[in-house]
């Protein structure tokens, strides 16, 4: 039944526009003539539009950045949510930490004779570093300043 009413109103449609375009010829006028002269260009447009451009390339290429889109937003939640578990896992571990600190006072650890070696240069080196900018700054102090 829907056809048939689609059928007869296409029929309708295009007596109407006979009826029409008959009456206009006989008196040499148009009706609505500037409605229809911009529905005329509007419609060239659109074929122009429909006869140039590639919909295919078109379809595809909206439907690939829009996937491209939800990918980065679907990434960016779940690194969101990933770094809130890195949060909250490092304030355990640092709670879990501090309630089961020992004091280091009370740990004595035998250090290697490598280690002791290598603590006892590294003072070594830092005193003489002080004692090389102190004499440098006693110096520099003592200098006269010329104008």
């Amino acid at each position: 039944m829907l056809y048939l009413g689609a059928i007869l109103l296409s029929i309708a449609l295009f007596a109407g526009f006979l009826v029409l375009a008959s009456h206009e010829s006989r008196r040499g006028t148009r009706y609505f003539e500037e409605e229809r002269s911009r529905l005329d260009a509007f419609v060239h447009r659109l074929q122009f539009i429909f006869e140039h451009v590639d919909f295919a390339s078109f379809l595809r290429h909206l439907f690939i950045s829009t996937a491209e889109t939800v990918a980065h937003e679907i990434v960016r939640l779940i690194l969101l949510g990933v770094r809130a578990l890195e949060r909250f896992l490092t304030r355990t571990v640092r709670y879990l930490r501090l309630r089961r600190a020992v004091p280091l006072e009370n740990v004595a650890a035998p250090a290697s004779p490598f280690v002791e070696t290598i603590a006892t240069f590294k003072h070594r080196l830092r005193k003489e570093r002080n004692e090389n900018i102190a004499a440098e700054l006693a110096a520099e102090a003592s200098e006269p300043e010329v104008e």
